[in-house]
């Protein structure tokens, strides 16, 4: 959930949105914004899927069939759409990363979104702030590398 969170706080402003329907604005890109824009039934069938499949992972979790990061994905009779035949080791490894990544994606989304309610900005915007903005008090204290460098 939290990499498709991620995922949400960026692509509106790097990639696009979808267009404005009748009453229906979704053309903001800061996601506290478009939060509050977004339709009170798209937010109650949003809050209902999420629930479900958190409530299914938390059942597979407590009924002792299910390890964390294990999605059954390369496993005999498990979920293998891409065919994919990995060898024990492999799999526990695929496990692993993905244990790894999702608990980057949940600090991402989570520093994405601080930092939007501080600056009220989207995540784009800071990003862009950050790394093609030089600071005003750079100018006064002079750059620490000498020019041409």
């Amino acid at each position: 959930m939290a990499q498709l969170a991620w995922l949400g706080l960026v692509f509106p402003a790097a990639v696009g949105h979808f267009p404005s329907v009748g009453e229906y604005d979704f053309s903001e890109v800061n996601p506290i914004d478009a939060f509050y824009k977004a339709p009170s039934l798209a937010l109650i069938q949003i809050f209902i899927f999420a629930g479900a499949l958190e409530g299914r992972r938390y059942k597979r979790c407590f009924e002792g069939d299910y390890a964390p990061g294990d999605q059954g994905w390369g496993v005999p009779g498990g979920w293998n759409p891409f065919g994919l035949d990995y060898t024990q080791e492999e799999y526990e490894e695929k496990e692993l990363q993905e244990i790894k990544h999702c608990r980057l994606a949940m600090l991402g989304a989570i520093g994405a979104l601080s930092q939007n309610l501080v600056t009220g900005e989207g995540v784009t915007a800071s990003f862009s702030k950050a790394f093609f903005q030089i600071p005003e008090f750079t100018v006064k204290a002079g750059y620490y590398f000498p020019e041409g460098l």
